[in-house]
């Protein structure tokens, strides 16, 4: 705004002296400039048309030589539909990946077949050598798709050039998961100086995603010098009910990082393991009170008939929450001692939630 007033006060003082022509000049570079800038908008827009028109050409062509390659005994002619000049290119990759994605199965695995023999993996191998983010995500989500194996080392390599890189890494760890690679993912979960940046959520997906011997890889990454993968499996071996794990997760009840005590517990009490109780009840006098309300309902979920006294122990515990949590332990247990022997603990913290029980109808008695 400022410039325009700049200018407009240039002209006008022009005018004023005279400099009639001078200003006429302008005017007409202001035009051609006006003139030049809408040619460029204009090629600019038709070139993103004829982009799209690329782009769905390349994607006919693709769904053509698959639906060819179906019915005839041979991929030659579905490999003469689909030329690689065309298609070994970033525009045909990125068509590729959308028609690839749509098809069904048995389409894929055909499609996949005559990509392969036109030498589809080699090309992108050469591709992750890439500084451009974008493509370099795309190779690696399209190689993770078409469950390409045999780039499981590129991409491993290309993770550890590209260190802290969040997209790279979720791209890169979904599809060494999709390959089941053991190995590889292995490597970089146990690399002490390799940081992952992913959030939980995310890790858990990875995991989820995993092909190979999940038991396997569970066990040898509870080793990892990265507590967030160890409580992402410790978190998985729970959720998946492998037992055969439980002592392995269980020597973390004494770990110094809450977090994975409290995973630990959690899984424990889902995979059943008995064994863990004693360790537990020693974790109600845990300096967290976060790891001391999962510790009343980790016991309530592997003994609750048995876990009575530690329940109304836990309900004379100076956080609200683990009272709480031992409110609700208690009240899944039909005893009518149990009002009896709160009141003899005299506890000021205990009768209060027994109050608040008896008032929400959890729990039958006065106070």
């Amino acid at each position: 705004m400022g410039y325009t007033m700049v200018v407009a006060n240039k002209l006008a003082f022009m005018t004023s002296s005279g400099n009639s022509s001078t200003v006429q000049i302008l005017i007409l570079i202001l035009f051609a400039f006006i003139l030049i800038l809408s040619l460029g908008l204009l090629w600019l827009h038709i070139n993103a048309i004829r982009r799209i028109q690329n782009q769905n050409r390349l994607k006919k062509k693709i769904e053509a030589a698959a639906k060819k390659a179906l019915s005839a005994k041979s991929n030659n002619l579905a490999e003469q539909l689909l030329p690689s000049k065309e298609i070994f290119t970033r525009r045909g990759l990125a068509a590729l990946a959308t028609v690839y994605d749509s098809m069904n199965s048995k389409n894929k695995e055909k499609l996949k077949e005559i990509l392969l023999n036109m030498g589809l993996s080699d090309y992108l191998a050469k591709q992750l050598d890439s500084d451009n983010e974008d493509y370099l995500l795309e190779i690696i989500h399209l190689a993770g798709e078409m469950n390409l194996r045999e780039l499981s080392d590129n991409i491993t390599q290309t993770m550890i050039e590209n260190k802290g890189n969040i997209n790279e890494q979720y791209e890169a760890f979904l599809a060494l998961a999709r390959f089941g690679s053991y190995d590889n993912i292995n490597k970089i979960c146990m690399d002490k100086n390799y940081v992952q940046v992913l959030s939980f959520r995310s890790l858990q997906e990875i995991m989820n995603a995993y092909t190979g011997d999940k038991p396997k890889l569970y066990k040898a990454l509870l080793k990892s010098p990265d507590a967030y993968i160890v409580r992402v499996c410790i978190k998985a071996i729970g959720l998946k009910k492998i037992k055969e794990l439980a002592p392995d997760i269980a020597v973390f009840l004494d770990s110094e990082n809450m977090n994975l005590i409290i995973e630990a517990m959690r899984s424990l009490s889902a995979l059943s393991y008995m064994p863990a109780i004693e360790k537990i009840t020693t974790l109600l006098k845990h300096d967290r009170w976060e790891v001391r309300g999962v510790a009343v309902q980790a016991l309530a979920a592997l003994d609750l008939e048995g876990n009575v006294d530690n329940f109304i122990s836990a309900l004379q515990d100076s956080e609200w929450q683990v009272r709480f949590n031992a409110s609700a332990a208690l009240r899944k247990i039909k005893d009518d001692s149990i009002t009896e022997k709160v009141l003899a603990t005299g506890d000021k913290y205990a009768l209060d939630m027994l109050k608040y029980m008896i008032d929400f109808g959890q729990i039958g008695g006065t106070v």
